[in-house]
């Protein structure tokens, strides 16, 4: 799309068609590739950003209202997979848009960050754990790319996304399921949500006040503890339960890395710092 530029026009239904069925594919690694290609197109087509964003929010909406209505576990998981689908590719335009000149409206951004909520707060009547992950992580992407938009709009809406990091992170003392792979999916959720606040830090230093600090490391203290629940004989069953530990832990990494030095001389965070180096040396 890319190379090609506006030609694509011509065969814009097409790879439209191709690019939609791909990101309700059961394979996640395909779904992200469909993610970045509908990047690409909007690129490439960057007079129909604003069509292509409206069609993928409706798109999860639309999704969401069907799958509130289904019982059965199979056609549950396809309409997941479609959520986290249409949703990768709806962060994947707006986080675009804030590197290229392509035209999007606030009021679809806000819109995008009400599906999100949406999603989140869905969860709580869902007891399938895979279901769960898959809606969480498709919130917490949304998020991400409204949060790499200009401060203004997110200190517009820091409101609404702070009341949603603190139900996800704020409770103290969760304990990660008994068995897999509820744990390696809980771990995943997280991992999510706490890439949403390091997206904060990097873009939004400007919002960062001493009592957004604060709050940040009581969500970065309840999750250590979250992986310290841990059993000390626990062992990953897999390689997506390993991969699920050490994406959370690397997320953490980096939001020390982005963090201002002040934070990182406060003396009750010291604690926090301190686990993170064992992590870091124990995973080297």
């Amino acid at each position: 799309c890319r190379v090609m530029g506006e030609a694509v026009i011509q065969l814009r239904e097409t790879v439209l068609e191709a690019i939609m069925q791909c990101l309700k594919h059961p394979n996640e690694y395909v779904r992200y590739v469909a993610a970045l290609s509908m990047r690409a197109l909007s690129e490439a087509l960057p007079q129909q950003t604003q069509t292509i964003l409206a069609a993928l929010v409706n798109m999860v909406q639309i999704t969401h209202a069907e799958a509130s209505t289904e019982k059965s576990h199979a056609p549950l998981i396809k309409f997941a997979h479609a959520i986290h689908g249409y949703s990768n590719a709806l962060a994947a335009v707006i986080s675009a848009s804030t590197r290229h000149a392509l035209s999007i409206s606030y009021l679809l951004c806000t819109a995008v960050l009400d599906t999100a909520h949406l999603l989140y707060s869905s969860t709580s009547s869902i007891n399938e754990p895979y279901i769960i992950m898959r809606r969480q992580e498709a919130c917490w992407i949304l998020v991400s790319s409204v949060l790499s938009l200009n401060e203004y709009f997110v200190k517009m809406h820091l409101e609404k996304i702070l009341d949603m990091w603190d139900v996800s992170m704020g409770a103290v003392g969760v304990k990660l399921p008994a068995e897999e792979p509820g744990i390696s999916y809980a771990l995943r959720a997280r991992a999510a949500a706490v890439i949403s606040f390091t997206t904060f830090i990097r873009q939004c230093p400007a919002l960062l006040s001493q009592e957004r600090m604060a709050i940040i490391f009581k969500y970065i203290s309840n999750t250590i503890d979250l992986i310290s629940s841990l059993p000390p004989s626990y062992k990953p069953a897999s390689s997506a339960s390993l991969n699920a530990i050490n994406t959370l832990k690397m997320y953490l990494f980096e939001i020390f890395r982005c963090l201002p030095n002040a934070a990182l001389g406060v003396p009750q965070n010291r604690t926090m710092i301190n686990f993170i180096t064992k992590m870091a040396f124990a995973e080297a």
